[in-house]
């Protein structure tokens, strides 16, 4: 069997509409196409696990409370203890008070002593203690659960293949969790498809640290078949100082891409409200439709 994941539910429908339109129906039984949620979702439920996977406001709700538990007056923000815990915590599975406290907090910012960081796992642990009463898990320590009862069962993976698509945008615990998916490296075990000038989400992975060994293994894809040249030259003006990961430990400048078509000079326009721009984007649209 081929397994064929993606970051959002929506494009693993596209995939899946796609892939029915080049494969025979005997192919397409042995190809499963899911969103990696969803995969673990269904996984941990197969295996007898109750709790539910939670987003967004729900998390939001979980941390206030486990803040007002604790009970200590720091002066950090919600926001910082949910970074915290997915930069920091999650990223490294540094899921216990001695691993955090260990942990590397690169680009952290908030600089905190040994004595801080102790009361910042106190939140962590009554977070911890409510999810795990609620029987809920948040994305990221699903998949860790995932990935370590994977690895505590020796499972085989019942997948000759795995494709990825959008790799960009999954981090570290979903790229451990493809590795352990995926089982020893193998001849066409793991195929990522990613573009970090498209990451939308904060998610960031450094494949090698995943044990997902791409040195000597990986292409650069030069060629851009649907972007005008005028186009991308701007995108990247745009994007000029700043850096960009190659999923592993290099960079990528983009200087190695270009666009094989070619197309009008993009019409720069700049609006003090978003009113005006509004009404600008209207009557082009306007324009055009008249146009034919």
């Amino acid at each position: 069997r081929i397994l064929f994941t993606t970051f959002t539910k929506n494009l693993a429908g596209d995939i899946l509409d796609n892939l029915r339109k080049i494969c025979s129906v005997i192919e397409m039984k042995r190809i499963e196409v899911t969103n990696l949620d969803q995969w673990v979702s269904g996984y941990l439920r197969d295996k007898g696990y109750e709790y539910n996977i939670v987003y967004s406001d729900e998390l939001d709700d979980i941390w206030d409370t486990a803040m007002i538990n604790t009970g200590l007056d720091l002066e950090f923000t919600r926001l910082f203890f949910q970074e915290e815990w997915a930069i920091v915590v999650e990223a490294n599975e540094a899921y216990t008070i001695e691993s955090y406290m260990k942990a590397p907090r690169n680009g952290r910012g908030t600089r905190l002593d040994r004595s801080k960081r102790k009361q910042v796992w106190a939140v962590f642990e009554e977070y911890m203690n409510l999810m795990n009463a609620m029987q809920k898990r948040d994305p990221e320590h699903a998949m860790y659960e995932c990935k370590e009862l994977l690895l505590k069962k020796g499972l085989v993976s019942q997948y000759v293949s795995i494709v990825v698509d959008e790799g960009q945008d999954f981090s570290m615990s979903a790229c451990r969790l493809l590795r352990a998916m995926a089982g020893d490296e193998h001849p066409n075990d793991l195929f990522i498809i990613a573009d970090t000038h498209q990451r939308i989400y904060r998610n960031k992975a450094t494949l090698s640290k995943a044990n997902i060994n791409i040195r000597g293994r990986s292409s650069y894809l030069r060629i851009n078949y649907r972007t005008p040249e005028q186009i991308r030259r701007y995108a990247f003006s745009i994007l000029k100082n700043i850096s960009f990961d190659d999923l592993d430990e290099g960079y990528d400048d983009g200087r190695k891409c270009q666009s094989l078509i070619s197309g009008s000079k993009p019409q720069i326009s700049n609006f003090k409200t978003q009113e005006q721009e509004e009404q600008y984007i209207f009557e082009k649209i306007e324009a055009l439709v008249k146009q034919g």
